[in-house]
């Protein structure tokens, strides 16, 4: 039984009606009982209705909605984990993957990722640990992996190690596609692989072989271990990071794939494609997936230096070459997204073509619900 409760406004009330879980502090008209971070309270409408039941967070999103009745937390999060766990493909053990895409698999604030024989649980808020013994229980119910490790992300990332089991010293190898790749839970909750550009991977595989390959942002290098393995000419990793391009190279290693015939660089992408540009050098294939926000030469504002950075890739792909834009940064809209596109397109007076448009991997669904989950833009254009 639930004692606090809140009461929302008429606004609040309309976006929970339509299965939108969060409630915003602004949004609360009352208060009632005692109400602690991480505790449960249950929601009512202005008009008294009940809602449902949430975890109180306090911070601008004042509680998350975990369900529109009330039933016992410990039932309510394996039954959840489970729904989670049919609408994914059977995964084998050494692959990775997400089990819980938070508010798109009801459990706001959450996520699972699934790393081999180990298991990351990322929350969005220090009030969700009180949270982490039933969904440690749950993962070890119906998916028992070696570790379990634990994140809070807000605006840094604080980690809380390893919540169960025993870790892997320094990382292990998963797959992905047949492929293997180097990953580290204990380092971050992104190990090493971005999942939700597995398909994407995939459907490239029959443009790879002898193409020249730019892989901008490279990260560990997923792309550029999918272009070498599936026969590209040369694949040119570039990232500011030194530690990324030696996992890139690690991951090469790792795959039996030679190093002779690609390169890596460490550098600003900008810096790298002038570079390019000067030596007139061309690529078959340009990707281009930018963090939100960097430091790289100067700081770097996706909302506001896309387009430039579209024009620049450009100004080094072949004529009818293939270029793969994207940004997962939730605040740019598709408008914009495709907008930033489009005027790069017409200064450099080059036209293109979507060959496709790209939605994420099966275990990143997105909730109708919930606008903020179709958070990724990726467009594959060619001209």
């Amino acid at each position: 039984m639930i004692h606090a409760s809140i009461q929302v406004n008429e606004y609040s009330y309309s976006w929970l009606q339509k299965g939108f879980d969060w409630v915003y502090k602004k949004e609360i008209k009352k208060k009632k009982g005692t109400i602690k971070a991480g505790g449960w309270v249950s929601i009512i409408s202005p008009h008294g209705k009940y809602l449902g039941m949430g975890i109180w967070c306090g911070g601008e999103i004042a509680c998350r909605r975990f369900s529109m009745q009330e039933e016992d937390p410990n039932t309510l999060i394996v039954r959840k984990m489970t729904e989670a766990l049919e609408r994914r493909p059977s995964f084998s053990s050494e692959e990775s993957w997400r089990w819980i895409h938070a508010e798109n698999d009801s459990l706001p604030g959450i996520r699972i990722d699934v790393w081999g024989e180990e298991c990351v649980i990322t929350l969005a808020h220090t009030a969700l640990q009180s949270l982490l013994p039933l969904l440690i229980d749950g993962i070890e119910k119906l998916r028992p992996v070696c570790a379990i490790w634990g994140y809070v992300r807000g605006k840094s990332v604080t980690s809380l190690g390893v919540l169960s089991g025993t870790a892997q010293t320094d990382g292990l190898w998963v797959q992905e596609l047949g492929l293997r790749f180097w990953v580290e839970p204990g380092r971050s909750p992104d190990a090493g692989v971005f999942g939700d550009m597995r398909e994407l991977r995939q459907w490239l595989r029959p443009y790879w072989s002898q193409k020249k390959v730019l892989n901008l942002f490279c990260f560990t290098g997923a792309f550029s271990i999918s272009a070498a393995a599936s026969g590209a000419q040369s694949v040119c990793s570039v990232d500011l990071s030194p530690t990324y391009i030696e996992w890139v190279k690690k991951n090469m290693d790792g795959n039996q794939l030679s190093t002779e015939d690609h390169t890596f660089l460490v550098s600003d992408a900008n810096k790298a494609l002038e570079r390019f540009r000067r030596k007139k050098e061309l690529f078959d294939i340009v990707i281009a997936d930018p963090p939100s926000f960097s430091h790289g030469d100067g700081v770097w504002s996706v909302e506001r230096d896309l387009s430039g950075l579209v024009l620049r890739c450009l100004r080094v792909l072949k004529p009818k070459g293939i270029m793969i834009i994207a940004t997962n940064h939730g605040k740019m809209s598709p408008k914009e997204f495709s907008k930033a596109i489009v005027l790069a397109s017409y200064k450099e007076k080059r036209p293109l073509r979507i060959l496709k448009q790209y939605y994420p991997s099966i275990d990143h669904p997105a909730a109708l619900s919930f606008p903020e989950s179709r958070y990724l833009k990726c467009w594959v254009l060619q001209g």
